[in-house]
């Protein structure tokens, strides 16, 4: 928008409908929209912007675009175009996730009065689009933005999708819903809990096991924890009710594992101590010596696997004097990152069917430079024997992202994968690759899991600035993002509009730099 002005040039035309023109990796107005406000622009009559719009809303390329802007909800903005009503909303052709969310406050659209939604809830309630969209949002479930519109109350939720992902997830606290009685979740844990839409959810909480949070719903008490799965499909990869972290005075089965208040106070990850994988920080006398997972004499798996405490894939650091095999020298590293703390690989290219592709006068950067790889999240089911579901190795840790720079680009559970329902607040998902020195960019590959079938869209980030965006193209095993850039730290992939029910994968992603 700063460019679309005389001076400028009106952007050169990319503004307005009839002057702009589609380049190989974008498609004019399919995520930035137009604003045409250019006098000499045959279309400059056909939509209904104006300069007090382009001077005054937030963002004014999203007027008429089919999504709810909220900040262009109000009567300057011509309340967002229309998009926050659903009879008024009018979408892209090419695209059935369109005019979906809907925050209708415009007193001349014949729909007004067809939601819940008011104008208070625009000015109080953040993400007033959210209301009602069949999943509860925490800081909406509030007498002010009526309890997110019913979605925190199973007798109350309609997911506006057709899918299976909206209406699984409740804390229903609403006095006047009929099933407000029929789970344990309280005004008070809602108000005092860390995370109440996860009260008895089958997982064990930390930061829910306290006597306030109703000790996590019992999810963290084998005798206690209940889950029934939400999904119309076998769920032969769940590990609800798995591990646990029982000190609820009450459960019958308090007495029947170590685990102590005090291990629950000073233990990290104190639901994964005696789970079968040995976790470093809890590997110490006050831990239990992490439940004997640390030793190959000691260890005993709770799941039906042959991964977990085993001699080919675990990982063993006895430190137990009253273990039997005390003193023997790790099997492994014990050294399993998590998202947020990431990886570092050198790149080594795996033995292909197919030759990994090259870029003359450059090589890649792990050839170069230790690189290291987050994301904001990813798949954690693990592989699987019969291939059905998960990433890597059987019984492993999933879609993580370091598996885009293993150089395996055939074998398609080699590979990240993520969707905004596993990001917290369902933000983005985002990858990102850490030089230890900054490079040239010459170029940048991608290999997209299922390319061939499906569209996704990356906006690049060079050292924190988004500087392009790309639509994934089908008929190439890897997409090139026309990314060249000079002192380079950091580069992130991070997805645009996903779908609620949509997921990211990539494959491999190769940085070409400099020799």
């Amino acid at each position: 928008m700063d460019n679309n002005n005389a001076a400028c040039a009106y952007d050169g035309g990319d503004c307005c409908e009839c002057t702009c023109e589609d380049t190989p990796n974008n498609k004019c107005g399919r995520w930035s929209g137009f604003a045409c406000i250019d006098p000499e622009a045959p279309c400059v009559d056909d939509d209904s912007f104006t300069v007090d719009m382009i001077d005054n809303c937030d963002y004014p390329g999203g007027i008429g675009d089919g999504w709810c802007d909220e900040d262009n909800n109000n009567e300057l903005c011509a309340y967002d175009g229309g998009d926050c009503c659903e009879c008024t909303c009018e979408g892209s052709e090419d695209d059935d996730w369109h005019c979906r969310n809907f925050a209708c406050v415009d007193p001349n659209a014949p729909c007004v009065d067809d939601d819940s939604v008011t104008i208070d809830m625009i000015e109080n309630c953040s993400w007033s689009t959210g209301i009602g969209d069949g999943y509860c949002s925490e800081n909406l479930n509030t007498p002010e933005c009526a309890y997110d519109g019913g979605d925190c109350c199973s007798c109350t939720c309609e997911s506006p999708y057709d899918d299976d992902w909206g209406c699984m997830w409740f804390a229903c606290i609403d006095p006047e819903a009929a099933c407000v009685d029929d789970d344990d979740i309280t005004v008070d844990m809602f108000e005092n809990c860390e995370y109440p839409v996860d009260i008895g959810n089958g997982w064990c909480d930390e930061a829910n096991n306290i006597e306030a949070c109703g000790y996590d719903g019992g999810d963290c008490c084998e005798c206690t924890c209940e889950y029934e799965s939400p999904y119309d499909w076998d769920d032969d990869w769940d590990y609800h009710c798995m591990e646990f972290a029982c000190i609820d005075p009450s459960a019958p089965c308090v007495d029947d594992d170590d685990i102590t208040v005090d291990m629950v106070e000073n233990c990290g990850y104190v639901s994964g101590i005696g789970n079968g994988w040995c976790d470093r920080n809890n590997n110490k006398e006050e831990c239990g010596y992490d439940g004997g997972d640390c030793c190959s004499c000691t260890c005993e798996s709770p799941y039906d696997d042959d991964y977990s405490c085993s001699s080919e894939y675990g990982s063993f650091d006895c430190k137990d004097p009253n273990a039997s095999c005390f003193g023997e020298e790790p099997t492994g590293s014990d050294d399993f990152s998590t998202d947020d703390q990431p990886m570092s690989y050198e790149f080594v290219p795996w033995e292909e069917t197919e030759a990994l592709p090259t870029v003359d006068g450059a090589v890649e950067v792990g050839t170069k430079t230790e690189v290291g790889v987050s994301s904001t999240a990813h798949d954690v089911r693990p592989g699987m024997s019969s291939g059905d579901a998960g990433c890597g190795e059987v019984g492993g840790l999933g879609c993580t992202a370091t598996n885009t720079r293993d150089g395996i680009f055939s074998e398609i559970e080699s590979r990240w994968s993520c969707a905004t329902k596993l990001v917290d607040d369902e933000g983005p998902c985002q990858i990102e690759f850490t030089f230890a020195e900054p490079q040239t960019i010459m170029d940048i590959q991608v290999a997209f899991w299922k390319g061939n079938e499906r569209t996704r869209t990356l906006e690049v980030h060079i050292n924190g600035e988004m500087t392009h965006t790309h639509e994934s193209y089908a008929d190439a095993t890897f997409n090139t993002l026309g990314v060249t850039a000079t002192d380079v730290s950091t580069v992130m992939l991070e997805s645009v509009a996903l779908l609620s029910d949509e997921w990211i994968s990539l494959i491999e992603v190769l940085i070409f730099v400099t020799p």
